[in-house]
């Protein structure tokens, strides 16, 4: 008997009269990670605007870009390495990505980040200004003026002038031009004298002091040293504004050189190194002041007083006083690492004195022998949530206190101690805290009829100095600069606008 085998129907014979059915790609799908990376990524976005939005954008637009490139990355990866897709697709999807990075590469130059964390990015080709050098020039900074600006944040430190007023309706009187010359990299101010302006630049891998007059914007003379800070994050130059006193220029650089210089020709008087008073070096200065030293000298009576510090792991020093003729180290005060803060004089409980914002506390000084009179804790970290911002006199008796990193403000009584401190003459005691307003990341405060005003996080806002209230907030500028003229603010913004 004939047995007859029996197929199975992948092994049937194809009629050649019928239409041979296409070959269909199968496509894989897609595996759980890249779904929780592509759902995952999105959603830790939306929860982090929410959950940081009114505490500290930078954060926010960190979480943002790490979950965007890891979502693009991880898709990228899938399709061109595991899907199924032709092959010509994914070699496509791969050099098309190549491609666009190296176009980005080649057109864009990283220079940092600005304020909130957001790249800056410059055009390679972009021509640089031209700088100007030094013309011969008599300068006098001797004389002073009602409308002088002599130091950091002006006359008295606060972020306000009292003798001036300006136009507020900018749309019938805008500002005016009147010149305009490139200057070097850095973050410093300018301290303005009798038609002069001082400050302190960055070109090239010298930190020059520069002198300009108002009037025209002629470079007078420059006084030079081989120094340079950079970091990503921090930027390049210095980071310091001078102070004019008695005609003399004192500026502190990025590196921790103090210089005294002559104003009428910026020749040096004297020089100190605090990096060396303070027993540490460049490298490990780095470690634990990250962003490069920031104080502007403090001129009081015979005295220079500036924020010094010390090595990561050896002692350090909040305050050195300093001869202002000479440069002789007179005292020396405080256990604390430095913060990016100035120091400032004030009047609290009728005791004359210096207050400073350490790395991670406040402290004030007796103008004298430098005497710690009192301190209270203020959380920071020079390396990482850093102290920036000045303390400001609200009271006879009290100061207030403004820092970022969802921080925000503090307001300290100073009062005697009367046996309540077994070390210090004087105690500090905090009256309202509010970590929800007046997040000056890099920005001061300046005070009005009861009021503190304040870029916080970027948005101009108003605070009751009575109770840390807010009064309202409006208007993104940025981590920019605020200056009171009279009864107006003026803003800078983070843009220069």
């Amino acid at each position: 008997m004939n047995q007859e085998k029996l197929l199975l129907p992948a092994e049937q014979p194809q009629d050649p009269e019928l239409p041979v059915e296409p070959k269909v790609e199968s496509v894989a799908r897609l595996p759980r990670w890249i779904w929780a990376v592509t759902l995952g990524c999105p959603l830790l976005v939306v929860v982090s605007w929410w959950w940081f939005a009114d505490r500290d954008h930078a954060i926010a637009h960190a979480v943002s870009f790490v979950s965007i490139v890891m979502t693009t990355a991880s898709l990228l990866v899938w399709f061109v390495c595991c899907s199924d897709y032709q092959r010509y697709w994914r070699l496509w999807a791969a050099g098309l990505a190549l491609s666009g990075a190296l176009v980005m590469v080649l057109l864009f130059r990283l220079e940092g980040v600005n304020g909130e964390l957001i790249p800056r990015l410059r055009l390679r080709w972009a021509a640089s200004r031209a700088l100007d050098q030094p013309t011969a020039q008599a300068v006098d900074l001797s004389t002073t003026t009602p409308a002088d600006f002599p130091q950091f944040l002006g006359p008295q430190r606060n972020a306000a002038i009292e003798n001036l007023t300006l136009a507020v309706n900018w749309q019938q009187q805008p500002p005016r031009r009147l010149w305009s010359h490139g200057v070097g990299e850095g973050w410093s101010g300018f301290a303005a004298v009798n038609g002069y302006a001082v400050t302190m630049e960055q070109r090239g891998e010298q930190e020059w002091v520069t002198c300009y007059q108002i009037k025209t914007g002629k470079l007078c003379w420059k006084h030079v040293i081989e120094a340079r800070h950079q970091t990503f994050l921090g930027g390049v130059g210095p980071r310091s504004t001078p102070t004019i006193h008695e005609g003399n220029v004192y500026a502190l650089g990025a590196t921790g050189i103090l210089r005294c210089l002559q104003g009428a020709s910026g020749a040096l008087l004297w020089q100190q190194d605090l990096l060396q008073l303070a027993g540490t070096d460049l490298a490990s200065d780095l470690k634990a002041v990250a962003w490069g030293r920031s104080a502007s000298p403090l001129l009081v009576d015979d005295k220079v007083v500036i924020p010094l510090g010390g090595s990561p792991s050896g002692t350090k020093t909040s305050l050195i006083a300093l001869d202002k003729q000479t440069g002789k180290p007179l005292w020396r005060s405080g256990d604390r690492q430095v913060s990016y803060s100035s120091p400032t004089m004030m009047t609290l409980a009728g005791q004359r004195q210096i207050v400073t914002v350490n790395e991670d506390n406040v402290s004030g000084h007796d103008l004298q022998t430098g005497q710690v009179l009192w301190q209270h804790d203020w959380d920071g970290q020079s390396n990482a949530s850093a102290s920036v911002s000045q303390p400001v006199a609200i009271a006879a008796d009290r100061l207030l206190l403004s820092k970022g990193y969802q921080q925000g403000a503090m307001a300290l009584r100073i009062e005697p101690a009367n046996g309540k401190s077994p070390s210090h003459p004087y105690v500090a005691t905090s009256t309202w805290t509010n970590p929800a307003v007046l997040k000056t990341k890099f920005t001061n405060l300046t005070l009005l009829d009861g009021f503190a005003y304040g870029l916080s996080d970027g948005i101009l806002e108003c605070v009751s100095v009575g109770d840390g209230s807010r009064q309202w907030k409006r208007g993104r500028y940025g981590h920019g600069q605020l200056l009171r003229v009279g009864r107006q603010l003026l803003v800078l913004s983070e843009k220069g606008t």
